[in-house]
């Protein structure tokens, strides 16, 4: 029954009955409900009133100025690339789980040691990401100091990824071809086009290509810089793509692997195939940025073919290059004679 404070649900029972519905047919059902309504009606009339029941009391809810300092921070960081914003609110909303006031340092170093302690880079990038977070607090004059500045975590060792010769690749290619076609498409791909394997590769899809002008557009949200990327396709590529059977639409690889599909595959890899130790997955792109950039010599155009935002990234692939001592020749431009 509706009443102006609320709705009330009664059964017979107020009128001394203890029939139960669900015991009758349809039609028993039907004259059963019209009598306790009437008879409902005419009690209501002689004055009796249903108790009445709103739930529980909701408990007024009073944010402390902890919680709003961080709210007013997290709003001026939308603007922000949206990726990184999304990394902000999951580790801010980790520590929000933790705190209910601004912590002290020592108090915040014992909390990254625990919350983020799966490995150096993950501590390293929580330190990163709070430590920018708290920097927003102080501009805004909301907190004095940063607890995350002295916080000290070891820097994570870069991965070696020591680059194949093109005898090595071919063999290599040739052996997983025959044998794990799925994996030699994800390296081929990371060879000629630059991708990388575990989300660019991971998710392509045959809608990307445009075989009209014979180029791969990879979408923004794919791409590690959140940029769009527009490769080339030559003849090479189109025919090795062709053997491993161009679709219409779908995910190139058949289906949407996990993240961590690619790396099982090459940790199997590496029990049937002689590798050399520091010869990974990755090693197949690096070895592509090693041999454009040794015949173009154009760093800036190897940043843009390989999706990077800065040429920074772009000399870390090209550590293990093989490079020659510059010898008279190469000198002569130089010379203020000429």
């Amino acid at each position: 029954m509706e009443t102006k404070k609320s709705v009330v649900f009664v059964s017979g029972r107020v009128v001394g009955d203890t029939t139960r519905p669900q015991d009758l047919s349809e039609d028993g059902k039907e004259k059963y409900f019209y009598w306790l309504k009437r008879a409902l009606e005419t009690r209501i009339s002689t004055g009796w009133t249903p108790k009445q029941f709103a739930g529980k009391p909701k408990k007024s809810v009073q944010r402390t100025a902890w919680e709003l300092a961080v709210d007013q921070t997290l709003k001026t960081i939308k603007g922000l690339d949206p990726w990184y914003v999304k990394q902000v609110h999951r580790h801010v909303n980790r520590m929000m789980e933790d705190f209910e006031t601004f912590p002290s340092q020592d108090e915040f170093t014992r909390f990254i040691k625990k919350r983020f302690n799966t490995g150096r880079t993950t501590m390293h990038m929580a330190k990163r990401r709070f430590s920018a977070f708290f920097t927003h607090m102080i501009d805004m004059e909301l907190i004095d100091y940063n607890p995350a500045e002295k916080i000290k975590v070891r820097t994570p060792q870069p991965t070696r990824n020591h680059v194949y010769t093109k005898q090595q690749l071919r063999d290599l290619f040739a052996y997983l071809k025959e044998h794990r076609p799925t994996l030699y498409v994800c390296c081929y791909l990371t060879y000629k086009l630059f991708l990388r394997p575990h989300k660019e590769i991971r998710l392509l899809r045959w809608e990307y290509f445009d075989w009209d002008n014979e180029t791969v557009n990879i979408p923004p949200k794919y791409s590690k810089n959140r940029k769009p990327r527009t490769l080339p396709l030559d003849q090479e590529t189109i025919y090795e793509l062709k053997w491993w059977g161009v679709e219409t639409e779908g995910f190139v690889m058949g289906r949407e692997f996990n993240p961590d599909y690619f790396k099982t595959q090459w940790g199997r890899l590496r029990k049937t195939y002689k590798l050399e130790p520091y010869q990974t997955l990755y090693s197949v792109r690096h070895t592509a940025a090693c041999l454009f950039y040794n015949e173009h010599k154009n760093i800036h155009q190897l940043m843009l073919v390989m999706g990077h935002a800065s040429t920074a990234s772009t000399l870390n692939y090209l550590k293990n290059a093989p490079v020659q001592q510059a010898g008279v020749d190469e000198l002569k431009v130089l010379s203020l004679k000429e």
